[in-house]
């Protein structure tokens, strides 16, 4: 020992070191202290292992032992065990706490009782009375006195809060401000201005900065950077919904993603700047998943994207759809229109359009409440409108042509104008530009004018007929097989081939190059009995007579010529023989 009164009263203890005024003049029965400085141990009475540095440090340790205090009134008023302060009044006031580090000026001073505290840095917990609280950083949880187990990391870190518990703070004043515990912050001013906003979990640079609300999640430098009274978001990447206010209930996972939203709600968005330029409350309830997908939306609302630069020009459309790399991709003012599929729709300008499949509507700049389903379907159309293309590149030349339907594999493909037009079937076409209410139906069947329909490519059509034998088979329903017509107001023209067949005052008439034959209707030979020399059959089969008479007599024939031919009517010599020429063509 060295100094005055040092050891003064020591009889049984071993290896003590005193060095200084009145260093542990009580102790008794202690070993192996280390007291320098005025006053050290000065009460100590009992107590072993301690090693005291500093004037009046461990001042009031009676029995405690294995305890370290290094600087001026460190460790002053401890009378517990296992305890380490460093620093001119590192854990001056602690008294019953145990497990205690206290490294720094005044770090832990104000402990009294609370146990298993570490504090690393100038006032570090400078006023903590609570348990189980680390603090690394100077002035880290500066305030807090009865939050109790936190963890804190950084200078100022969590430096007002007072009654905080569960909380974990790391870095520059992160959680500065705040007031509740059970927040998670990680990064220089993370969650730096949250007061009263708790369940929140900040990570990266300035995240949740200015928070005050709860329930958030921001991952990434400045994600929600902004937010103070939006609740239940979550950011992940830089900038993130770094500039949202108030918006709720918003998702954005990737850098810039919902960057400039600062009211809007209801948002998810998912890929570098996706839905990026949206700011107002207007554009609420928006999807958009993929690299600057909606990355320019504005105002629209109801929006779903999916693929990057998806909506990637979208304003102001609403309700909206994309599912693909590139789809709807130049579209700025388009709204309520569907498309899936690589470019679908990609420089569409107008609205209501649904096209799904990889090219779908590609070239789509005007044509509206248009739907198409397959690969190619509609791809050169440019301004046509109210279409429908269901099948790989079905209508895949139109431009212009409107109010057309095509069923099948590349049905109405050829042409660039099809207009008010059907064609079902694969490759069902029109052999010209432009025709008008045309349709083709089957496999390969084509039209060639405007206001007709063709059926099939040689093939039979059968009506209530399975296995048609004809080109036309009716079966019969209910024991009737029949073919209506009505009454034509003219006569058609001469076809130039073959024949066709019309009603005309509720008489079948047929016509081809030779005119007009009445299939039903009177024969122009009145009834009544006529002689044989007085017969005569015209070049339609018409049988005429110049008189009326009858043929009585045993004739075993009878002859009928026309011009070219004779027929003969064979009778039996046995029986009387009567011919009569009834109102009907023979």
């Amino acid at each position: 020992s060295y100094g005055i009164d040092v050891f003064t009263d020591l009889a049984l203890g071993t290896g003590n070191v005193g060095v200084g005024f009145g260093v542990a003049p009580s102790l008794t029965s202690g070993d192996g202290n280390l007291g320098v400085g005025v006053s050290s141990l000065l009460f100590l009475v009992s107590g072993s292992d301690n090693v005291s540095l500093g004037n009046q440090s461990s001042q009031e340790n009676i029995s405690g032992n294995q305890n370290v205090s290094v600087g001026v009134k460190s460790l002053q008023e401890n009378l517990t065990d296992g305890n380490v302060a460093v620093g001119f009044e590192a854990l001056q006031s602690s008294v019953n706490a145990s497990g205690l580090v206290a490294v720094g000026f005044q770090a832990a001073k104000a402990n009294i009782a609370g146990d298993s505290v570490t504090a690393v840095g100038s006032l570090c917990l400078a006023n903590n009375l609570a348990s189980f609280n680390t603090a690394l950083g100077a002035g880290a949880g500066y305030l807090i006195s009865t939050g109790e187990q936190n963890t804190i990391v950084g200078a100022d870190a969590f430096a007002e809060n007072e009654i905080g518990s569960n909380a974990v703070a790391v870095g520059f004043q992160s959680q500065n401000k705040s007031t509740v515990g059970e927040n998670v912050s990680l990064g220089a001013f993370s969650l730096q201005n949250n007061v009263d906003g708790n369940d929140c979990v900040a990570i990266g640079f300035e995240a949740l900065k200015a928070n005050l609300s709860p329930a958030c999640t921001a991952l990434g430098a400045a994600a929600l950077r902004d937010n103070t009274d939006g609740i239940l978001n979550t950011a992940a990447g830089a900038t993130a919904l770094s500039q949202n206010v108030d918006g709720e209930k918003n998702t954005a996972l990737g850098a810039g993603a919902l960057q400039d939203n600062d009211s809007a709600s209801n948002c998810t968005a998912a890929g570098y700047n996706a839905l990026s330029s949206q700011t107002t409350s207007t554009p609420s309830n928006n999807s958009a998943f993929g690299s600057e997908s909606s990355t320019s939306n504005e105002t629209g609302t109801g929006l779903s994207s999916f693929g990057a630069l998806s909506l990637s020009a979208n304003q102001d459309g609403d309700f909206c759809s994309a599912f693909g790399y590139k789809s709807q991709s130049t579209s700025v003012s388009a709204s309520n229109c569907t498309s899936m599929g690589y470019a679908s729709l990609e420089v569409n300008t107008a609205s209501g359009n649904t096209a799904i499949g990889s090219g779908a509507m590609l070239l789509n700049e005007t044509g509206s409440n248009c739907t198409v389903l397959g690969f190619g379907a509609l791809q050169s159309n440019i301004s046509g409108s109210n279409l429908i293309a269901i099948g790989e590149s079905a209508l895949f030349g139109n431009e212009d042509g409107s109010n057309t339907v095509c069923i099948g594999t590349g049905s109405g493909s050829t042409q660039s104008s099809y207009i008010n037009s059907i064609y079902f079937g694969t490759l069902a076409d029109a052999t010209a530009n432009s025709l008008t209410n045309a349709g083709a139906i089957g496999y390969n069947s084509r039209i060639s004018i405007s206001n007709a329909i063709n059926i099939g490519n040689s093939c039979r059509i059968g009506i209530n007929q399975p296995s048609p034998a004809n080109a036309v088979h009716i079966s019969n329903v209910s024991n009737i097989a029949d073919l209506g017509f009505d009454n034509s107001l003219g006569t058609p023209s001469e076809p130039a081939e073959g024949g066709a067949l019309y009603v005309s005052s509720n008489h079948l008439q047929y016509i081809n190059l030779d005119g007009v034959i009445n299939l039903t209707g009177p024969s122009g030979v009145a009834a009544g009995d006529y002689t044989l020399t007085n017969l005569s059959v015209d070049a339609r089969g018409r049988i005429t007579a110049a008189s009326s008479s009858s043929i009585v007599g045993t004739a075993t024939e009878i002859d009928v010529s026309d011009i070219s031919n004779t027929y003969t009517i064979s009778l039996d010599p046995l029986f009387t023989a009567r011919v009569d020429l009834l109102e009907a063509d023979v």
